[in-house]
């Protein structure tokens, strides 16, 4: 697995598309998953490879998948705006210490 791809918005919007056409229920992203994990095991299971070659194989394309999720739940955090300082002249509230 050493070729770079090129995973596009455009090409994801595509694949999306197919699934919703094919199965409604695909609307839900965990659906959606499962057909192209569903996918990945039917084109690896197909190829024409010793089972166990096939099992590493696959177990490097979960891998990946693994570290594709990482960078972009990363992606996500590294773009969520800080929350503002809290400006104390404008605080409300009043705070009385618990009866003793």
């Amino acid at each position: 697995m050493a070729q770079p791809i090129n995973l596009t918005r455009e090409l994801l919007q595509e694949l999306m598309r197919v699934l919703h056409e094919h199965d409604a229920q695909s609307q839900d992203t965990l659906v959606s998953a499962q057909y192209l994990a569903a996918v990945v095991g039917l084109l690896v299971g197909n190829i024409n490879r010793p089972p166990a070659e096939k099992e590493e194989l696959l177990s490097e394309i979960n891998a990946f998948s693994g570290h594709v999720m990482s960078d972009v739940m990363n992606q996500a955090q590294e773009q969520r705006p800080e929350p503002p300082a809290a400006d104390p002249a404008k605080a409300f509230g009043i705070w009385k210490p618990p009866s003793a």
